[in-house]
C-alpha cells in the first residue's frame, strides 16, 4: 500500500496519494515483486476516476486491484479470486 493509506470506518483503505501516485506506487510494487498484471487506465467514466490491475500470475490470491477516484477520495480495493 502506498505511504498514508488508512482503513477507514467502512473497512475501505483509502490512499493517502491521488490517483496518479497511488497507481504508480502499486505498479511498482507488483513488478518488484514479480506478479504480472494487466493495467487498465487510468480513465474516467461518469466523474469517477479508475486504474484497475488484473493479475496474470493465478498464485496471487486476488484476482484484480481497482484504484478508484471519487469526491476527493482515493479508495483501493481487492477483488478475491474465484475459489476453483
Amino acid at each position: 500500500m502506498p505511504p498514508g493509506t488508512r482503513t477507514n470506518a467502512a473497512g475501505e483503505r483509502v490512499s493517502g496519494r491521488g490517483l496518479r501516485d497511488s497507481s504508480d506506487f502499486l505498479a511498482k510494487q507488483l513488478d518488484k515483486a514479480g506478479i504480472i498484471v494487466k493495467k487498465v487506465g487510468p480513465y474516467r467514466v461518469r466523474g469517477v476516476e479508475l486504474t484497475r490491475f488484473l493479475s496474470q500470475t493465478p498464485s496471487t490470491s486476488w484476482l484484480a486491484i481497482h484504484v478508484v477516484r471519487t469526491a476527493g477520495k482515493t479508495v483501493i480495493s481487492f477483488v478475491p479470486r474465484p475459489s476453483t
